[in-house]
């Protein structure tokens, strides 16, 4: 989930599971659309939390004027320090 914020740096965190259904389902499909729809939403809820099972989901907080190359490496640091930590 990527974001602005008013700062200079990039911060990358992995918000709480509730927190991360909510972000996952605000990002794939407008909620009132699936009201209409109860079949599609029991199934598009249930796929939700398998991709949230499968891997984690990370807030991306970036300044206004970030560029790609920067969002890219700090996102690789981040990613190689989470591979180091799982040793």
């Amino acid at each position: 989930h990527l974001e602005k914020h008013p700062g200079t740096d990039i911060k990358i965190e992995q918000p709480p599971a509730d927190e991360q259904f909510s972000l996952l389902r605000s990002e794939i499909c407008h909620w009132e659309m699936l009201r209409g729809m109860p079949e599609t939403e029991k199934t598009y809820l249930g796929q939700i939390l398998q991709m949230l099972n499968a891997l984690p989901l990370l807030r991306i907080l970036r300044p206004e004027t970030c560029t790609i190359n920067s969002l890219q490496l700090s996102l690789a640091e981040y990613l190689h320090a989470q591979k180091q930590k799982a040793k």
